[in-house]
């Protein structure tokens, strides 16, 4: 497999007919993920020099899959950094957008992908859809280091975070963890609050490495506290 970065609009504009033969090849065959619309959400939003479309080829040089990104600046608590984001992303204009990968090559494909991020980036974070919705989770957690789940504080259920821990043990993922978000600190005492961060922490980890284990009499309940 070869692996070539598009950075400039030419190079895109070129690329029409092999793109929409790739799309109709993939499962991601979506219009935000057509050539008409990314050019197009490109001419209108678009700053040159951020383009970053990464192109694999096979052997016979035909185009086999498709990262359509773009760098963005991101500005967080009074930091900034480099990321890369899906074209189309940012103007609340576009959906389901995804790596366009013809069907049966998807695991060598994300391999040059994730070979190139490693080379460019010190660090690399990919934020996925849920797990237990689609399939990205599964088809990328193989090639990363490391995997965090995240779940919301109160509404996510324990059977999910079971069952998600499965699937990503199903496909080798190697667990680092839990990300336990919305987290209301003000909520009970600190004798309960220390006891369930104790509890829920330990059970988290079993899971994380054993998903098989598990009592489905608390698949209805909620997590609330983990350290």
């Amino acid at each position: 497999m070869r692996l070539i970065e598009i950075r400039q609009e030419t190079e895109l504009q070129a690329m029409g007919a092999q793109w929409d033969a790739l799309l109709a090849a993939s499962s991601s065959r979506t219009i935000f993920l057509t050539w008409e619309w990314v050019t197009s959400w490109w001419a209108s939003y678009g700053t040159p020099g951020e383009l970053s479309i990464l192109a694999v080829f096979d052997e016979n040089n035909v185009l086999r899959g498709l990262a359509p990104l773009r760098f963005r600046m991101l500005r967080r608590y009074g930091h900034s950094a480099t990321a890369l984001a899906f074209i189309g992303d940012g103007s609340n204009d576009s959906d389901y957008l995804d790596c366009v990968v013809e069907a049966g090559y998807e695991e060598s494909v994300m391999e040059c992908f994730h070979a190139r991020w490693r080379e460019e980036f010190d660090h690399v974070v990919i934020d996925s859809p849920p797990c237990l919705s689609v399939t990205d989770a599964t088809l990328l957690s193989p090639g990363v280091d490391r995997v965090l789940i995240v779940a919301r504080s109160g509404k996510t259920q324990k059977a999910a975070i079971k069952r998600a821990c499965n699937l990503l043990f199903q496909v080798r993922a190697k667990g680092m963890g839990l990300v336990l978000n919305a987290f209301d600190m003000s909520v009970g005492s600190y004798y309960y609050g220390q006891y369930y961060r104790k509890y829920y922490s330990e059970e988290i980890s079993s899971q994380i490495a054993n998903p098989s284990n598990g009592d489905s009499s608390c698949n209805n309940e909620t997590v609330d506290r983990v350290s």
